[in-house]
């Protein structure tokens, strides 16, 4: 893909290969803040960094309610597709996950076993 004419290259670049560096560019950001923290722009940018992961964490600890509060929902719907992603590339560097899908099982008449019921007991 060439970026200069394909229009939409920076799109899916960013989208497809920056969501999976995600997780670690927000640990190195994170990690990279900790000895720049005595200098005020550093300092303060670590402080938004635990401000996001607190926020994250208080977006865990309230999944379960009844009203979600967007300023800590957002951070833990970020934080939690993190940890899906690095589950993912895991699971396939390890083998236990496939890149590729499967296909469903179909029986003779065209529908998916489920569609049929035939995955239901026999009630006759």
């Amino acid at each position: 893909m060439n970026p200069f004419q394909n229009r939409l290259w920076l799109q899916t670049v960013s989208h497809k290969g920056l969501r999976l560096l995600l997780p670690l560019l927000h640990v190195g950001a994170f990690v990279a803040n900790l000895p720049l923290a005595d200098r005020p722009f550093y300092g303060g940018m670590l402080l938004a960094q635990t401000l996001f992961y607190a926020s994250a964490l208080g977006g865990y600890a309230g999944r379960n309610a009844g009203r979600r509060a967007p300023l800590l929902s957002v951070p833990y719907v970020v934080c939690v597709m993190n940890c899906a992603t690095i589950v993912g590339f895991l699971r396939f560097v390890t083998g236990r996950q496939r890149a590729t899908w499967e296909h469903a099982s179909r029986s003779a008449r065209g529908g998916t076993r489920r569609a049929e019921g035939l995955d239901q007991p026999d009630r006759g």
